[in-house]
């Protein structure tokens, strides 16, 4: 069948996870899914408390987007996100209640630390390897490492439906006093029995305001807390970037964000409140793409006599086969004298892993 391919080629006498005793894969926990798909994903519990909320917004700010999960009774959840490189920062949101205690759960438990393994083997090569470094230098070459390409990921942010520079208009206390004195789709109301500010943003389309607070970004975090952002010193702000059209609303941030989004930029960064930036973040994604440094003849300047050793003879985690399941690669053998395997982890197109090998001896005629 058509699959996508992981194949490694080294010296196994002198590499193999035999020699060292130690796992080259590391499994991560099963997926709550049947579909397999090009996602990232990460289990994540509630604590015992927040059994009752029913939906989970992940909200990722380089993505200007926001992700939804739904726990099963036991409180745990998959966050589903599209591939990544690098690492990413997400903020889980509550619905309907903002205040949630949340478990991230590492996807791999990483192996304890164990002391470097040195046979024989190895010394012998390390001890081989020192005059190989000669060899390199006489004949002015050099190995190389892996160069890793960083993919072009960057988002686009969604465009504000207004944005208010705060440098252009008189000096206010706060935001909320700011946004009073201008003409502005937000209206912030203070209840002076609880001394608490509310929020609301006018709907154009709809001529009329939306039911609940807006959902406020500050500084690429985000707080449904009103009060909070009401009293923001304005001295303290760039921006105010504005989001009130529905569909663009609804679009990009769902159910959590569809009574209005603002966006707070400050000159100097911003701490939001102490039970909302607990629930803030940083995951991993996938390792930036690497080009293995193959060896090619031509790197040794035509000279016949220049030997060629290196543990690790190719390495390619993408080799797509045909439909009847096959693929064609080449790689140059080196002049060590040992035992090779040839390693290839293969998925399926349905998301099913495999798992093949085949061992080969280089020896003296």
């Amino acid at each position: 069948m058509k699959a996508n391919l992981s194949v490694a080629v080294s010296d196994w006498a002198l590499t193999g996870s035999e020699v060292l005793n130690q796992a080259t894969v590391q499994e991560g926990y099963p997926l709550g899914t049947t579909a397999f798909d090009d996602h990232i994903y990460s289990r994540t519990k509630l604590a015992a408390e927040k059994l009752n909320e029913n939906l989970i917004g992940i909200y990722a700010a380089q993505d200007w987007q926001m992700f939804y999960a739904s726990p099963d009774k036991e409180g745990t959840f998959f966050i589903a996100m599209p591939h990544f490189y690098g690492d990413k920062t997400i903020q889980f949101l509550g619905y309907p209640n903002p205040d949630i205690n949340i478990q991230l759960e590492e996807p791999i438990k990483s192996a304890p630390a164990v002391p470097l393994v040195y046979t024989e083997g190895i010394l012998k090569y390390l001890q081989l390897s020192q005059q190989r470094k000669k060899i390199f230098q006489l004949y002015k070459t050099l190995e190389t490492n892996l160069n890793n390409e960083k993919a072009d990921e960057e988002i686009e942010p969604i465009q504000p439906d207004r944005t208010i520079r705060t440098e252009e208009y008189e000096s206010f206390e706060d935001i909320a006093t700011f946004i009073r004195e201008i003409s502005s789709p937000v209206a912030f109301t203070l209840d002076r029995k609880k001394n608490l500010y509310s929020a609301r943003m006018y709907n154009p389309a709809a001529q009329t305001f939306y039911p609940n607070d807006p959902m406020f970004i500050i500084d690429g975090k985000v707080t449904r807390n009103a009060d909070f952002a009401a009293r923001l010193k304005l001295n303290q702000i760039e921006q105010i970037d504005l989001y009130y059209n529905f569909d663009k609303l609804f679009e990009n941030f769902l159910v959590i964000g569809s009574s209005g989004v603002i966006s707070i930029t400050t000159k100097s960064g911003v701490l939001i409140p102490e039970e909302e930036e607990k629930d803030i973040f940083k995951i991993n994604g996938l390792q930036y793409p690497a080009a293995f440094p193959e060896f090619r003849p031509e790197q040794v300047n035509n000279n016949a006599h220049q030997p060629f050793f290196r543990p690790q003879l190719f390495w390619n985690p993408s080799v797509e086969t045909n439909e009847q399941g096959q693929a064609r690669l080449q790689f140059f053998q080196s002049d060590d004298i040992s035992t090779f395997r040839i390693e290839i982890v293969a998925q399926s197109e349905d998301g099913t892993i495999g798992v093949g090998k085949k061992e080969y001896v280089v020896s003296w005629k």
